[in-house]
């Protein structure tokens, strides 16, 4: 017996030891979860292959989210972008940013843009006048002091000649130079000199006005040519003229090409400067007055932006009125009535972790900023399920223990056991959960595998420890000392416990040997929740059970007693009843399981996501606010590619047809996309319907096209794990089991019998789930259309868990049922007497197990929920219909064929 207890505490130290090691895996499981079901993605599939193509092309395909806010105004919508900006900048994060403060900013931008333009080409403009207006100014004193000098001398010399002459005097043009030559000198006296001579000729045949100018111009013409031909121009008396002088300036200048008036060139002549300014502004003014004073300052070397933007502030907000002066088509997209949406779109895939820290952040900055604000997109959709999933579980997790304990107590009536029970499977758990945790680092394991794996763990422990007690008080009774009877119930009812567990590993392990990523995380997570549940209850319970010993056990009782149950007498009463009708119970059994066929066949699951999340789930309400407040065709997007050049008759067939909305079509390299607007929500399960048309489509017209997106990749996704799951993982498990029990128990017809009451429990409980979720606890899914309450990933689960799970009675009960033929060769016997000695054990296992998946009925996850409910349904109907009625009638029937050929691995059956 010392070498008993030593195996024990060596047992207890391995178990503690390898708990220790795996704790910091436990803490990280969480965190390396995939909550994304396109991580599942089949890389053959044709929206994998268009995604590919698309971030070839430079595509933004990465995680993204929507801000969708309220107020919807200008100033709330700059500090949503201001904060998010902050947030994609604290966490190290690439993406762009598209919202109605941008495309507003934008706008304002290239409006403003425009006005300095235009104010910088007025100062160009004005330089260019400042520029002209100098130089006309200097052509314009030029010329009056040229004009002066020779037309002036000229318009002197003709008075003195017409005042000598009124005098009578005798040389009236020598008394005109005589005079006015003494007034004179250097060039001018000269030009006095020629000039009198010219005139002596000129005055004989020309009137004295005209003789002047002639000779004047005369006089000229040999000095400087240019200046003959500038006063050939102007008469004798313009010499005084300024606006004449002014006139020929503008004439000659650049003034008219520029389409100046002769009133602001002669402005331009008096003042460069203010003549430029007054010709500028004039034309500033026309837009707004603020310009002229932008225009003032800009002369001084300013900013002209800056200017702008200070003294245009009217004009701007007139001009860029918000949110009119956003286009149409962006419009929609980003404004509402009461809310606007920010655009999020990374460059790069985001985890759980990053997907909270995002989501926490903005919260954190925006609580105080804005009214309302919600979440949707990947990121948002990660990081809620993760909350969520992470609350539903821990509830599941004390919810689950509670009632294994009330169970446990109410069943066995004592404190003690229970919560060794416990302990074992409190062990179990978390070394199943550090084991997936490591598994996670090295495959994508789904969310649900995480919740699925607390009732998987508690149920198998629990059964199995409970068989095994039982056993333990069964050799008891029969005078065995506590530690014998711990050995030799250990390695008699151990083999039950053998085959039962080695089975549901195995059927678990079809999962893992699947082709597809997804399914193998599922079956992974199951298998280490059975192997460690088994190993638990067979390694560590039994070590536990010995250190403590009986009084400890089964306090505050000394013992246990078996106990004779009303309920043991009414199954063998039950079990004898259906060995007389047992023909018409296995016709029954068989119509039942073809008509639930039948109508399992007709119901489509949902592949809607909603079903996934929780009734508080801040997503859904993103989904409400988002949906209700914008068109549905802008959020649920897919692209459409191909090398085809004529596309249009395939774009008019989408259209009028009605698959598509806002469509937009655009060349890249060698091939061309098409952006496509859905006209349902993403997650509606009329999606598939509309991808399904989309492709024949372009199948009917010859057009080889990828289709990808969000809403195809999720089909492809769904589609490709059910079509592997039915066609190839369910299949591989079956023949796996069938194959292991066949060699196991050395019988071929009694593992082909299980299948088929299995299959009784699995139709029965798929239905039954089926039709209560359906009319009564389905509820409305908002958003969205779904095609039935029932998520496309829980009959997966729930077939998974029922075949492996729903054998175990059955081992029970066919080991018991072998052990009562050995020793009497009387089959109807045997089956009676197993059924009443494994009544109580059974029940009781039945109802523990019921119970721990009846726990994820109290989570607010549909998906949960249902498989709780067929679960639990499941057990109960293979405790209380299958054990003590179909299997009784069957194997009465097979009889004494029930066990050929007879040999096996195992061939006592203890």
């Amino acid at each position: 017996m010392a070498s008993l207890r030593r195996y024990a505490i060596a047992s207890l130290i391995v178990w503690l030891v390898v708990l220790v090691i795996l704790i910091p895996q436990i803490i990280e499981l969480d965190k390396r979860l995939e909550y994304s079901e396109e991580a599942f993605i089949p890389k053959e599939s044709e929206s994998f292959k268009g995604l590919i193509i698309l971030l070839s092309l430079n595509y933004t395909v990465g995680d993204y989210i929507l801000v969708v806010f309220s107020p919807n105004d200008l100033e709330t919508s700059k500090r949503v972008e201001d904060t998010v900006r902050i947030v994609l900048q604290d966490l190290n994060l690439n993406g762009n940013i598209l919202g109605p403060y941008t495309i507003y900013a934008t706008i304002r931008g290239y409006i403003i843009g425009n006005i300095t333009y235009k104010v910088n080409q007025s100062i160009v403009y004005y330089n260019l006048l400042v520029k002209m207006g100098e130089e006309a100014r200097r052509s314009y004193i030029w010329l009056l002091d040229a004009l002066n000098k020779t037309y002036g001398l000229a318009y002197a010399y003709l008075n003195l000649y017409i005042q000598a002459k009124s005098m009578g005097v005798e040389d009236p043009a020598e008394y005109a130079y005589l005079n006015l030559s003494t007034r004179l000198s250097g060039d001018l006296a000269i030009l006095l000199y020629l000039f009198q001579n010219n005139f002596k000729k000129a005055i004989e045949t020309l009137e004295p006005r005209e003789a002047a100018r002639e000779a004047m111009l005369e006089t000229i013409k040999l000095v400087n040519i240019d200046l003959y031909n500038v006063l050939t121009q102007f008469r004798l008396e313009d010499y005084t003229n300024s606006t004449r002088v002014t006139e020929y300036i503008y004439n000659v200048s650049r003034a008219q090409y520029y389409n100046m008036t002769f009133d602001n060139f002669k402005i331009l002549v008096d003042n460069p400067r203010d003549g430029a300014f007054s010709v500028v502004s004039e034309r500033l003014r026309v837009i707004d007055m603020c310009l002229v004073d932008v225009l003032r300052e800009s002369i001084k070397n300013g900013d002209i932006k800056s200017l702008v933007e200070s003294y245009c502030s009217s004009l701007l907000d007139k001009l860029a009125l918000y949110p009119n002066v956003i286009p149409d088509d962006l419009r929609i997209m980003l404004i509402s009535n009461s809310y606007a949406i920010l655009y999020v779109s990374l460059r790069e895939s985001v985890d759980v972790i990053l997907a909270s820290q995002i989501i926490k952040s903005l919260d954190d900055m925006l609580k105080s900023n804005v009214r309302e604000a919600y979440y949707y997109g990947t990121i948002p959709f990660y990081y809620d399920l993760s909350e969520k999933t992470v609350r539903e579980i821990r509830r599941i997790d004390v919810t689950t223990a509670v009632l294994v304990i009330i169970l446990l107590i109410a069943l066995i009536g004592s404190l003690a056991a229970p919560l060794v029970i416990l302990l074992a499977t409190g062990m179990a758990l978390a070394v199943g959960l550090g084991l997936l945790s490591i598994a996670s680092l090295y495959i994508d394991v789904y969310y649900l595998s995480r919740a699925l794996m607390i009732p998987v763990i508690f149920g198998i422990t629990v059964d199995y420890s409970v068989f095994y007690l039982f056993r333990v008080v069964e050799e008891r009774s029969k005078g065995y000392s506590w530690d014998d009877a711990v050995y030799q119930a250990w390695r008699r009812a151990g083999r039950a416990l053998m085959l039962g567990g080695i089975a549901i590993v195995l059927g678990f392990s079809a999962y893992v040997l699947t082709p597809l990523e997804s399914l193998r995380g599922i079956g992974l997570a199951l298998t280490i929740a059975s192997a460690t549940g088994f190993l638990s209850s067979y390694t560590l319970l039994p070590a536990l059970l010995l250190i403590l010993g009986e009084n400890r056990v089964f306090w505050p009782y000394k013992s246990l007693r078996l106990p004779v149950a009303r309920q043991a007498i009414i199954l063998k009463s039950i079990a004898a009843h259906s060995l007389k009708i047992r023909g018409l119970i296995v016709l029954a059994t068989i119509v039942v399981i073809l008509g639930l066929l039948l109508y399992l066949t007709s119901v489509q699951p949902s592949a809607n996501v909603y079903l996934s999340m929780t009734g508080d789930s801040r997503y859904v309400e993103a989904s409400r606010v988002l949906f209700t407040n914008f068109p549905v065709e802008v959020f649920s997007k897919v692209y459409i590619i191909t090398r085809d050049y004529n596309i249009d008759y395939l774009v008019e067939r989408l259209r009028g047809e009605g698959l598509v909305k806002d469509i937009n079509i655009e060349k890249r390299g060698e091939y061309t996309v098409i952006t496509s607007g859905l006209p349902v929500d993403p997650l509606d399960d009329r999606v598939f319907n509309i991808v399904e048309s989309i492709r024949n489509t372009a199948r009917e017209l010859g057009t080889e096209i990828y289709l990808t997106g969000f809403p195809t990749l999720r089909i492809d996704a769904v589609s490709s794990i059910l079509d592997t799951y039915f066609t190839y993982t369910l299949p591989l498990a079956i023949v796996l089991i069938l194959l292991y029990l066949i060699i196991g128990m050395g019988s071929l017809l009694v593992p082909l019998r299980l299948l088929v009451t299995v299959v009784f429990s699995a139709t029965t409980s798929l239905a039954l789930t089926t039709i209560v979720f359906y009319n009564i606890i389905g509820g409305d899914i908002y958003g969205s259309f779904i095609r039935s309450p029932i998520y496309w990933i829980t009959p997966i689960v729930v077939l998974g868990l029922i075949i492996t799970l729903g054998m175990d009675y059955d081992i029970f009960l066919t080991s018991r049922i072998r052990e009562e033929y050995e020793k009497t060769r009387d089959d109807k016997y045997s089956i009676i007497e197993a059924v009443e000695k494994t009544g109580v054990v059974i029940t009781v296992c039945g109802l523990i197990l019921a119970g721990a998946f009846s726990s994820l009925l109290l989570t607010q996850i549909a998906t949960l929920r249902q498989v709780g409910f067929a679960i639990a349904l499941s057990i109960l109907i293979d405790t209380f219909i299958v054990r003590p009625v179909i299997v009784p009638a069957i194997m009465a029937i097979l009889g004494k064929y029930n066990w050929w050929p007879g040999r096996g691995l195992i061939r006592r059956w203890d």
